[in-house]
This record gives structure tokens, C-alpha cells and sequence, in this order.
């Protein structure tokens, strides 16, 4: 699959825009609540895949980056794939401003039994973090922004009220 980086959309300021840039909708992340610290990032694979013990497994999630310096995508576990073995060996795994690939998560299998993987399944969590570059500013300036076959399809700066109660490890379902 092909993912295109482009720089010719003038109304974004590139230095201040975190782009994500997907091949097509069914792939774009989701923040279950607006104030989480990560959002869900989907196999991109076209069948269920067994994840056996013993061995590390690519699994693309179907994006590539583009940030300004000072910024960084985190990729970590998801607690209900954790509760079926299922871990990230290098978490957090860091993604940087220069990566310009597809962004993919490696797992492993804690257990003897193996786990099936489906298509499009919720199996990790992305988080941007800050890190000291220079220059002192703050991710409340910035915009995130989702591009699908070259169009804008949503913009995140907003924070809404909390709707999330006690649930955690995987209370937020499978897919």
C-alpha cells in the first residue's frame, strides 16, 4: 500500500500541524473519550492472524506521520490485550518527526494458546508526546489533523466533559 506525505495544502501551517495521513477512512484512530491520553490504532491486515508464543509479529496499522520537530508518537499497549497475553516487547515504541514509513507495532504472546488477530481490531494505542526541542511551546497550540485521500477529514482542538466512568483493561471492547 502506498501513503502519500504531501506538503501542498497551504491553509495548515506545517510547523504547527501534527499530520496523520491514512490511505482510507476505515483505518483512522479513535479516542473513545475526548481527554484520553491515547487513541486506538487498527490492524491493517486482510485476514485474522494467529499470534503464537515465542515470536515477534509486524503488524502494520496502515498510516505515516508527519510532525514538526519536538514531537513524538508513543505507540503502547492496549490493558485488554494485555489481559490475553498480548504485549508491545519494545513499549513505548517511539515514532520520530523524521520517520517518514508506515507506522507498525510489534507484538508478542506471553501465553501457550495462541491469539487471533482480525482485521482492522483495535490492537494498540498511539499517544503524542512533547519533548524539549528548542524551543518552549505547548500542544495546545497545535492542531491534529487527519488527512484521507488527500482531504481534511477531522480536526481535534477541542476538550469535552468526561462521559467515561470506572470501566479500564479493555472495558472498551475488542473492535
Amino acid at each position: 500500500m502506498e501513503i502519500e506525505l504531501f506538503n501542498d495544502i497551504p491553509e495548515l501551517d506545517p510547523q504547527k500541524t501534527l499530520y496523520f495521513v491514512f490511505p482510507e477512512k476505515t483505518l483512522l484512530p479513535k479516542y473513545d473519550l475526548h481527554e484520553n491520553a491515547g487513541m486506538d490504532f487498527r490492524a491493517r491486515i486482510e485476514k485474522a492472524m494467529p499470534i503464537e508464543n515465542g515470536i515477534v509479529y509486524k503488524i502494520p496499522l496502515g498510516f505515516k506521520i508527519a510532525f514538526p520537530s519536538g514531537f513524538e508518537l508513543q505507540i503502547r499497549p492496549r490493558s485488554g490485550l494485555a489481559l490475553n497475553g498480548i504485549i508491545i516487547p519494545n513499549s513505548p515504541s517511539t515514532i520520530d518527526p523524521s520517520y517518514r514509513g508506515e507506522v507498525c507495532v510489534e507484538l508478542y504472546n506471553l501465553l501457550s494458546k495462541p491469539y487471533v488477530i482480525q482485521p482492522f481490531e483495535r490492537v494498540c494505542q498511539g499517544v503524542i508526546s512533547h519533548y524539549l526541542y528548542n524551543l518552549p511551546f505547548s500542544l495546545s497550540s497545535y492542531k491534529i489533523v487527519f488527512i484521507v485521500n488527500r482531504k481534511i477529514f477531522e480536526e481535534w482542538h477541542d476538550i469535552f466533559v468526561s462521559k467515561r466512568k470506572t470501566g479500564g483493561f479493555g472495558s472498551t471492547g475488542r473492535v
